[in-house]
């Protein structure tokens, strides 16, 4: 029971929280879980999560417990990787969804929306098996938290598109992004499966004209139209649709 609590405690200290799941693999049955708590050396903070206190958990232990204690396939993508690779100036506030993203469906526990800060997890097609080299690694609270690259968290963006509110989101989010890899992103352009994120983004880099832009100019597309704006107009040159009244 000793080695037990002060494993317990040193997780804690590490991750934050603990997931039920991963305490039990680690050993200490659900009825010693109970024990702990009765004891008040452990407080339930949701069903099947725990930490040390009643506290207001941190999104970082949250996505750690995702990532790391349950093994689920998810990583930060667009704003939030954005946000934590230095690519946007702007904090993550409070009320803010952090913005995961896997290849597959992926059900998240019910106690990953419970929190002052909660998650949101989308499904993107870019790439049936995400390559190892657009995947990084981000510290924060002490943690290392698996990320999308900063030139792949733009085109999952950009993938979610579906209307004239976040298109103008996205003009902004290109316009405020002062420099890319451009290699990464060419390779990404190639490979990718997701022809509305690939033209969206080649249409931004013209629309804004970036010093970083010109180096995505000559890159192709097909002559069918992409629908991104449903009746909205067709930008000849990259082949999809986009608002009719363009967004300021």
């Amino acid at each position: 029971m000793a080695n037990d609590l002060q494993w317990l405690e040193s997780q804690l200290a590490q991750q934050g929280v603990l997931v039920s799941a991963y305490i039990v693999a680690n050993g200490i049955s659900h009825d010693n879980i109970q024990t702990y708590i009765e004891q008040g050396q452990l407080q339930r903070l949701s069903i099947g999560l725990y930490g040390k206190e009643q506290q207001d958990v941190s999104w970082p232990y949250i996505v750690n417990a995702l990532q790391h204690q349950q093994l689920i396939p998810v990583r930060l993508s667009g704003i939030t990787s954005l946000k934590v690779q230095g690519m946007i100036s702007e904090p993550i506030t409070s009320g803010e969804k952090i913005q995961l993203v896997s290849n597959q469906f992926e059900k998240l526990p019910k106690w990953a929306h419970e929190q002052s800060v909660s998650v949101v997890n989308k499904v993107s097609r870019i790439f049936s098996k995400t390559p190892e080299n657009q995947l990084t690694n981000v510290e924060l609270n002490g943690l290392t938290l698996v990320a999308s690259s900063v030139e792949l968290s733009i085109l999952e963006y950009l993938e979610q598109v579906t209307d004239e509110a976040r298109f103008g989101a996205a003009l902004k989010l290109i316009q405020s992004i002062e420099s890319i890899n451009i290699d990464n992103m060419l390779s990404l352009l190639i490979h990718s499966a997701s022809d509305k994120a690939n033209r969206l983004f080649l249409h931004f880099a013209c629309k804004t004209q970036q010093k970083w832009a010109k180096a995505f100019s000559e890159v192709p597309v097909s002559d069918e139209v992409v629908t991104v704006i449903r009746d909205g107009i067709v930008d000849t040159r990259h082949n999809i649709t986009i608002p009719a009244f363009y967004p300021a």
